[in-house]
């Protein structure tokens, strides 16, 4: 660590891969701390080194795995470990390329590492213990109604987590999904919970299962003085994907794209790259609200409530997802909090409380 902040400080420049490098030695000390701790209870762990079993891409700070490579290397030492009775202790959230450059895999990425670990070794159950009770039906801190959901579908998880909910990593579940592995979302503080179960299948009885709020985002409008054609659209994607600049939704018209996007630091360079194929402008401190559930867009009921709830917050664009599972819209950013207690309270009304019959079960009637 000595030699890589002296690096630092006569190149004075932290890129990208140096603060992957400096972000591992966090994880690589606390693994190391949490298996002697377990020796030390009469435990038989084994300490291993994530960066030399997870494989990635050099796309630093948000590194993809390597599916073939990583699994073979997870099985080959944690799967070894565990044939011989010994409890395996990975940090999360680092890896490294083929070459063993160290590489992260972003925020959240520990959830991730769990997911890439249980579904190489065809594990009966991932467990993610985070310090909330589940995954809730929204954000606790923007609306204190909010409650836990006891069971979901993988899809549903995976759509809330790519559209804001902070309690689970986007790509968490795939691994788990490809093997069809159970997880839990639990809390730590609080072990003795149920949790939230995310299988392949589930019903929760409810159109709506939950509703994510997504900050920080900016609207973009892309203007062409020509149709929308695929050159047009390559030119575009090649601009962003250039820029590492990833794309939340997307929607066209004739002559025009509207983006949104997580980030504004990249669009100025952007919007360069663009001049003269189109015009790039855009719009900070918007949010994005989000409703999910099963079949949501063949409910057509929801779309309405949706309006008459946030009727008078300047909606300014309303999306509904491809995969049939969201209904989505953008406001102010300082608008957000009203706006999601405002639809958590029409979806998720408070319960009625049981009416108190002066100490009996049950009230009858019986005619004369």
């Amino acid at each position: 660590m000595e030699s890589l902040l002296h690096d630092v400080e006569s190149r004075r420049e932290l890129d990208l891969k140096s603060k992957d490098h400096l972000l591992g030695f966090g994880e690589c000390f606390s693994s190391r701390l949490v298996t002697e701790a377990l020796c030390h209870s009469g435990i038989d762990a084994a300490h291993v080194d994530a960066r030399a079993c997870i494989i990635t891409d050099a796309r630093h700070g948000q590194a993809t795995p390597v599916r073939d490579a990583t699994e073979h290397r997870l099985q080959e030492t944690v799967g070894a470990l565990l044939t011989r009775g010994k409890v395996p202790v990975l940090g999360g959230f680092i890896a490294s390329t083929s070459d063993g450059v160290p590489t992260t895999l972003g925020r959240g990425g520990s959830d991730f590492s769990a997911a890439i670990v249980g579904a190489a070794l065809c594990a009966a159950r991932v467990e993610i213990w985070t310090d909330v009770d589940g995954v809730m039906t929204t954000d606790p801190k923007l609306c204190s109604e909010a409650r836990v959901i006891r069971k979901m579908s993988f899809e549903e998880a995976s759509e809330m987590a790519h559209l804001g909910a902070k309690v689970l990593h986007p790509a968490t579940l795939a691994p788990a999904m490809r093997e069809n592995i159970p997880v839990y979302v639990l809390n730590s503080r609080a072990p003795e919970g149920e949790g939230t179960e995310i299988v392949a299948r589930a019903k929760s009885g409810s159109v709506v299962s939950a509703i994510t709020a997504k900050r920080n985002v900016a609207a973009v409008e892309i203007q062409s003085g020509h149709a929308i054609d695929s050159e047009f659209l390559r030119a575009v994607y090649a601009a962003f994907d250039r820029h590492v600049c990833p794309v939340d939704v997307m929607a066209t018209s004739l002559g025009r794209m509207s983006l949104l996007v997580g980030s504004t630091a990249s669009l100025p360079a952007i919007a360069a790259d663009l001049r003269g194929v189109a015009d790039v402008r855009w719009e900070n401190h918007q949010a994005l609200v989000c409703l999910v559930g099963e079949n949501i867009r063949r409910h057509p009921g929801v779309a309405s409530q949706v309006f008459a709830a946030v009727a008078d917050m300047d909606v300014r664009v309303v999306c509904q997802g491809a995969s049939d599972r969201n209904i989505s819209f953008l406001v102010q950013e300082s608008k957000v909090e009203e706006s999601v207690r405002r639809l958590h309270g029409v979806f998720f009304p408070p319960a009625e409380r049981a009416h108190d019959w002066g100490g009996l079960s049950s009230a009858f009637c019986q005619a004369g």
